[in-house]
């Protein structure tokens, strides 16, 4: 019976060791495969920064400086301020296009526009919030919180009749045939997109 346990104890002994390198063995792998990732990363960053220099040589972008403070504040400040008629819709929509028209040619920052649209449903709001007799509850800032904010999307997000590729060529040419509900409930909350 004691012959039995000692060989039981050293069977254990034997098997948590082998365990135990089994367990370094891993670790070792994972520390080889991590480091292999981390050269690979940075070999595609290298590669990028080449093809950037092959296309753009050492020309510096430098955007223009933001020209309206009103451009930095959050959603729900700007939306506060055009209830208290601090400033109008028309005036933000018009800044935001204005700074979308002037980092385009750097950033490509849309691909479908509808800015003559988002400045007609400013004029819109604005007419809503200088009438404040006419101003019913279902536009109380409760129903509707971003009334008349300017809100832009991606073209990865649906919204009928802008493009919809994904940034995938193969997709270029496709047209959302409807509007994602992402983009209806924003619309819903008063944005103007």
């Amino acid at each position: 019976m004691v012959l039995c346990n000692h060989l039981l104890f050293i069977l254990m002994v034997s098997l948590d060791k082998l365990l135990l390198s089994a367990l370094e063995a891993h670790e070792k792998e994972n520390d080889d495969r991590q480091r292999n990732k981390n050269k690979n990363q940075g070999l595609i960053n290298a590669l990028i920064r080449l093809g950037f220099h092959l296309i753009y040589g050492d020309q510096k972008f430098k955007l223009q400086p933001i020209a309206y403070q009103i451009l930095l504040e959050p959603a729900t400040v700007i939306a506060k301020s055009m209830r208290q008629r601090q400033v109008t819709s028309y005036e933000v929509v018009r800044a935001y296009i204005g700074r979308l028209k002037s980092v385009q040619s750097y950033l490509n920052v849309y691909v479908d526009e509808r800015f003559e649209e988002a400045l007609d449903e400013a004029r819109k709001v604005d007419e809503l919030l200088d009438n404040k007799d006419s101003f019913s509850d279902q536009y109380s800032e409760e129903r509707i919180p971003f009334l008349g904010v300017p809100f832009a999307i991606k073209e990865s997000m649906q919204f009928i009749g802008f493009h919809n590729s994904t940034g995938i060529a193969a997709r270029e040419n496709i047209i959302a045939t409807e509007t994602a509900t992402f983009v209806e409930n924003m619309l819903k909350s008063g944005v103007i997109l």
